[in-house]
């Protein structure tokens, strides 16, 4: 099953699924979307692949949008990775993009969670790359990467049409 979340500058949401009535469902909240309630139990066959993106625009107002819709997505799609650290990582991302990026830029967030592993993508139009900075205690900025790598399994930078897709996953914890 495959979920698709397309919001541009639109008050619906795309929801590709075969045992759906109709592919779009109205969005109950703007700008916090509750996915939640609208793709509660809906999760019945076994999964596969799922996957959502989200374009928003590259404003400091986008910030809280993607941490609410990340953890309200993640929560639906019941991972048992930490949604508070994927929530914390991609307020990083996009705030990256908001603060070093901004103006026209393009800004999309992807969300794919198969199996174990949850990956969460932040995709803008600069093909200019973050860095790892060292941390220093007298600046107030410049943490945001060193937190992805130390919070992270894995993540990385990978060119996209002209741009960037900056992305990160988390595995499931071991019990």
């Amino acid at each position: 099953m495959q979920w698709g979340l397309h919001t541009r500058w639109s008050p619906w949401i795309v929801a590709r699924n075969a045992s759906s009535p109709s592919p779009y469902l109205p969005m109950t909240e703007v700008p916090g979307i509750n996915v939640a309630s609208r793709f509660a139990g809906r999760r019945e066959h076994p999964m596969s692949t799922l996957t959502a993106s989200m374009d928003l625009p590259p404003v400091a107002a986008s910030v809280p949008v993607a941490r609410r819709l990340v953890r309200q997505l993640l929560q639906v799609w019941g991972v048992r990775q930490d949604r508070d650290d994927a929530a914390l990582l991609v307020t990083e991302l996009v705030a990256n993009v908001v603060d070093h990026v901004g103006g026209s830029a393009c800004l999309t967030l992807e969300a794919t969670f198969s199996d174990d592993w949850l990956r969460l993508a932040v995709v803008d139009c600069s093909p200019a790359r973050p860095a790892v900075q060292e941390l220093d205690a007298e600046r107030a900025r410049g943490r945001g990467m060193l937190m992805v790598q130390m919070l992270a399994d894995r993540w990385g930078c990978e060119d996209h049409r002209g741009g960037k897709r900056v992305w990160f996953e988390l595995r499931t914890p071991r019990l």
